[in-house]
């Protein structure tokens, strides 16, 4: 465009001639320079709306990994209540789920993690404690108790609008809100 300019006003001037091709120089700079502009504009709307969408998918996938780590835990304490007639550890929190490491059942330290929190997980050498495991686990169930009874469950510091809860037959369940231990209780 700049040359384009300096050419049209030698023209001007008489100092030189070919105005026709200035003139295509300037027209085809400014389109150029409007496409950029456009093209620009539309990538920059796309990332605005792509943004989000990954925020999204990467809150999604990480409520999806603790899912899966309650279950793993719930394997685990189904193996252990076939060893032990039934029972369940008897110990509440971090204490019980320690006698599944110490039984063997379940050794990853990472699974007693939630992947949302900042929570660093207990080392291959160390066992559980309430500051380390970011899952709270009832003590003293048995095979024979209610299958709606809560076992285990996300503490609330792992997420501010939802939790995960994993019940005594199995499943697992995501809750949504403030309230959302409340609600898996009812």
């Amino acid at each position: 465009i700049i040359v384009s300019i300096v050419a049209l006003t030698k023209i001007s001037s008489g100092s030189a001639s070919g105005k026709g091709m200035a003139t295509t120089g300037l027209v085809t700079g400014i389109i150029g320079t409007c496409l950029v502009v456009v093209w620009l504009f539309i990538w920059s709307i796309s990332i605005a709306v792509a943004v989000p969408a990954l925020v999204s998918a990467r809150e999604k996938a990480r409520q999806i990994a603790c899912t899966a780590n309650l279950k793993q835990i719930r394997t685990a304490l189904n193996i252990y209540s076939i060893d032990y007639n039934g029972m369940f550890p008897e110990n509440d929190g971090a204490k019980g789920l320690n006698q599944l490491i110490r039984g063997g059942y379940l050794t990853n330290r990472p699974t007693f993690v939630c992947p949302k929190g900042k929570t660093i997980s207990a080392r291959e050498d160390e066992f559980l404690t309430e500051e380390n495991c970011d899952y709270n686990y009832k003590g003293g169930l048995t095979e024979a108790d209610s299958r709606s009874e809560i076992i285990a469950w996300e503490k609330p510091r792992n997420h501010s609008d939802f939790g995960n809860v994993l019940y005594l037959d199995g499943r697992v369940t995501s809750y949504r809100g403030i309230d959302w231990l409340d609600k898996a209780r009812k």
